[in-house]
């Protein structure tokens, strides 16, 4: 006990702040959803001739369910032949022919898809057929990516995660927590009524979390209202051609193991509280009753610890579950991702559930250990043991955090200047506001003199709240989709500093600038021409190439034709005819 006492006052206060700081900045429960690298023809474009066919292209492969392609001529009929369907050998392209003798004009292509992580995705992009364009109203293409989720997905969502938390708090409690030995309190009424009422409620909002997903899930992908999407022909839809439906099923197998489990766990609660000691059974026993006791604590104790260990591997197939659907499993390095957003979301859960059973549970056992001083420590020590468990939380989620936030949050710019920064920031005032209630609890705790007040469940209001702005981030496209202007610095082996601008730094027209300096600091003025050349790092599109004279600012206007990862080559070539070289890494927004 000494240990866990030393290893949270040292280590716990300063392992929460982190923690707390990686768990708002992780975004496994948020990254980017597909996007168009291209298409042909190309956003506001102007063909000669009509074209037979159009296609789209995305950053990874949709799904083989709920995708189209409209074309609209100028007067809004249909232009293309109603046959859109994806490439056969490429899955990230999206495909449909145009009916012949198109006239000249302004052409849309409506286009929606489900891209791999299960999110519906849409958009429009014109283009035009016509030799002369000058006199076409052409406009930006459209899409709905940053738009916040629907109120249904959140909720449902937010009941899977509360669920979990209820479940797993309530089973850590009675497995780690409180004292194996402590069978008068095990044996409190109080503690049986809550727990059974912890487990009965988490039961309830997991299955409802799962279940409800399905409808929600069809609902999103094709686009219609939620009584619409129990249609039997969408659900089969959903359930036979998406990677959400293949989880789901597994998932159902999972929440039915939990249902199994949690009732034998009840029912071994229930038991223990009729046979074994009762809040009115703390008298002396005799030598024989005493072990006629033991023996039968120890039976429940096994019983209780094989159900709950069924339970907690129930929870977390459900999780591993749930990585295997979310942004994660889109990643290029996906073992590393899912394992990442599958630890974040289990230590976040035991984190939060743990605060649930020390604030609901602890207090039924209290007025044993008041009413006894050889039972008053075991109060105390169940809160250190809880000190010592979110120390343990707290550090995977700084890990996980710190691995979620290098890959996503590629700048301060994308942090204030995108949907995912600003529900991010949210959730980063009500996560201090936990830190500061945390900090209280573990002071009385780290004394030993006042009970843990209203302060700890202050803590998990908050961080139920915290779950919803959660559900809302896992639904919304990472900050790397916007990452902001950007200037890139480097010095060469010759000591030149290089730097390059590029504003706004997304699809579309941007303005490059260079600015080029010797060892000493000073602005070359012997420059004859700067090249940049523009390499998509993503997939083959040819270079993008800017030439700057030297005799003016090496500043120029050119197009970014998709956003992604663009290898930037600056070539410099000086009066003397010698040339500096060097290549950047450019992450584009979309």
């Amino acid at each position: 006990m000494q240990i866990f006492k030393s290893i949270s006052s040292r280590w716990m206060l300063p392992l929460l702040l982190i923690g707390i700081i990686s768990m708002i900045y992780y975004p496994s429960l948020a990254s980017a959803h597909a996007t168009v690298t291209s298409s042909s023809p190309a956003a506001n474009e102007i063909l000669a001739s009509p074209p037979k066919e159009v296609s789209i292209t995305f950053n990874e492969s949709i799904e083989q369910a709920f995708y189209s392609i409209i074309v609209t001529e100028p007067d809004g009929r249909r232009a293309d032949q109603g046959d859109a369907v994806i490439d056969s050998e490429r899955s990230d392209r999206l495909v449909a022919s145009l009916k012949n003798d198109l006239p000249n004009g302004i052409y849309s292509i409506k286009w929606k898809a489900v891209s791999s992580d299960g999110h519906a995705i849409s958009g429009t992009i014109p283009f035009g057929i016509g030799t002369d364009g000058s006199g076409y109203a052409m406009h930006t293409p459209a899409g709905n990516d940053n738009a916040l989720p629907r109120a249904g997905l959140i909720i449902i969502r937010w009941l899977f995660y509360i669920g979990l938390s209820l479940c797993i708090g309530t089973i850590f409690f009675r497995l780690l927590l409180l004292p194996t030995g402590a069978r008068v309190l095990r044996g409190s009424s109080l503690l049986e009524q809550r727990s059974l009422l912890l487990l009965y409620m988490g039961l309830v909002c997991t299955v409802a979390g799962v279940l409800f997903s399905l409808p929600q899930q069809t609902a999103s992908d094709a686009g219609v209202s939620w009584t619409q999407a129990w249609d039997l022909d969408l659900l089969q839809e959903t359930l036979r051609f998406t990677s959400f439906g293949q989880v789901w099923t597994w998932q159902v197998i999972q929440v039915m193991l939990l249902a199994v489990f949690i009732m034998g766990l009840c029912y071994t609660i229930s038991g223990a509280g009729q046979d074994g000691p009762h809040d009115s059974g703390m008298k002396l026993m005799d030598k024989d009753h005493h072990k006629a006791s033991d023996r039968a604590t120890s039976s429940f104790i096994g019983q209780e610890h094989l159900w709950s260990w069924l339970v907690l591997i129930a929870c977390i197939g459900l999780m591993v579950a749930k990585a295997f659907i979310g942004h994660a499993a889109t990643t290029s390095h996906k073992l590393m991702a899912i394992s990442a957003d599958f630890i974040h979301l289990l230590t976040a859960v035991i984190w939060l559930g743990g605060i649930l059973s020390i604030a609901f549970l602890l207090p039924a056992v209290r007025r044993h250990t008041e009413q006894s001083d050889s039972l008053r420590p075991l109060y105390w020590g169940a809160i250190r043991r809880f000190s010592l468990l979110a120390s343990l939380c707290v550090l995977m989620l700084l890990l996980t955090g710190v691995y979620g936030g290098l890959l996503h949050i590629p700048t301060l710019h994308a942090l204030w200047n995108t949907p995912y920064g600003l529900v991010l920031l949210a959730k980063f005032a009500l996560m201090l506001i936990m830190l500061a209630l945390a900090l209280s609890a573990f002071l009385r705790g780290r004394r030993s003199t006042r009970p843990l007040g209203r302060g700890v469940w202050y803590e998990f209001c908050f961080g139920a709240v915290v779950l919803v702005l959660a559900a809302v981030l896992g639904n919304l496209p990472s900050a790397s989709s916007a990452p902001g202007p950007v200037s890139l610095q480097a010095t060469t082996e010759d000591g030149y500093r290089i730097t390059l601008s590029v504003s706004p730094n997304r699809l579309g027209e941007n303005h490059f600038s260079l600015e080029i300096q010797d060892s000493s600091g000073t602005k070359l003025n012997n420059i004859e021409q700067a090249t940049i050349s523009l390499t998509s790092r993503e997939m083959d599109m040819g270079v993008i190439q800017i030439e700057m004279p030297g005799s003016s600012p090496l500043e120029a206007d050119e197009m970014i034709t998709m956003g992604g990862e663009w290898n930037v080559r600056i070539h410099i070539l000086l009066s003397t005819l010698d040339s500096i070289d060097h290549d950047f890494i450019l992450q584009s927004g979309n």
